[in-house]
């Protein structure tokens, strides 16, 4: 699990999944360079998930992600170094 230099209490990455609080609210897809969002969130969890897109520079996806999509990143293997 990765921690960030801010928000160390309620926000994290594991594998390819955000968390914000105890919340998965965000996938990352480091073959296209992209933080898919998971739906809407509250004001403070959304900088949560901004703060990750700008730390990791990805491109932030929001509006409705496709489960599909999620499931198939969930499935894939990767390999980096974060």
């Amino acid at each position: 699990m990765k921690q960030l230099n801010r928000y160390k209490q309620n926000l994290h990455i594991h594998g390819l999944e955000v968390y914000s609080y105890s919340t998965h609210v965000a996938t990352i897809d480091y073959q296209k360079n992209t933080l898919m969002q998971l739906g809407y969130r509250s004001q403070t969890t959304q900088k949560h998930i901004n703060y990750v897109a700008n730390e990791l520079e990805l491109k932030l996806l929001t509006g409705n992600t496709d489960n599909y999509q999620v499931n198939k990143l969930r499935k894939e293997k990767f390999t980096f170094v974060l």
